[in-house]
């Protein structure tokens, strides 16, 4: 497999960084539906002290109950991306997250 040329990883750590400003606007707005198409259904994350999610929908059902009393604001810097292969990127963002 070729690697990325530096255009095409500039270009890839751009969609990445607008893939997760509208991961954390939809969390806010809590549009549940639009969140979950962001996701490929074999999504895997790890949040905190919570076990980790190893679906879309997973992910979604347990983050709506944990949000479902909060307003949420949220702030995402500074990440740190790394590419596995041209199709696979993996990241770690600092994050900001403010409960009213």
């Amino acid at each position: 497999m070729a690697a990325l040329s530096d255009i095409e990883r500039l270009i890839a750590l751009e969609d990445i960084k607008l893939l997760k400003a509208q991961r954390d606007r939809f969390v806010d707005t809590k549009d549940w539906g639009a969140l979950e198409t962001l996701h490929a259904p074999d999504h895997r994350s790890e949040n905190g002290d919570y076990p980790p999610w190893t679906t879309a929908a997973e992910m979604i059902k347990n983050v709506r109950v944990i949000m479902e009393r909060l307003r949420t604001a949220h702030h995402s810097h500074t990440p740190e991306i790394t590419f596995d292969s041209p199709v696979r990127a993996r990241g770690i963002w600092a994050m900001t997250g403010v409960s009213m």
